[in-house]
């Protein structure tokens, strides 16, 4: 039964002919594994529970322009900046942002990308949802 109201949910948040790859309570790590993968996928992505760091690069699609996830009120998202080897990472924190949807950037800039890597800017999937930076899950 619970299977059935997981695909009905996705379903209705997406496309017909859409893939869709679920994400839950992904903590994050390292963006570079994550490039390549993200970029070419041309489905969309339902987040479940937790969504830290690099898990944002689920959010949107900078090839194709357009959002790629979804996620439920209860959900909770977690930003701060990229680093590399324990150093704030601004090449990758330029590619990073690129997986964010536009109007979030500057959201970023300010309220994650001075935070260290054991700390986080939370949002709510409410707030994701309200502020248009990701698609409500039904």
């Amino acid at each position: 039964m619970m299977f059935r109201v997981l695909l009905a949910a996705i379903l209705l948040a997406f496309p017909a002919h859409a893939e869709v790859r679920l994400a839950h309570d992904d903590l994050g790590g390292p963006i570079d594994p994550r490039y390549f993968e993200y970029r070419d996928y041309d489905g969309y992505f339902e987040i479940s529970g937790k969504c830290y760091s690099a898990c944002g690069m689920r959010l949107f699609d900078p090839v194709r322009q357009r959002l790629r996830a979804c996620a439920r009120p209860d959900d909770d998202f977690g930003f701060h900046a990229v680093y590399s080897g324990g150093i704030w990472d601004d090449e990758r924190m330029r590619i990073y942002t690129q997986f964010l949807p536009p109007s979030m950037r500057a959201w970023w800039w300010e309220n994650a990308a001075p935070l260290w890597m054991n700390e986080l800017a939370h949002l709510s999937g409410a707030e994701m949802i309200a502020r248009g930076w990701v698609l409500e899950c039904r």
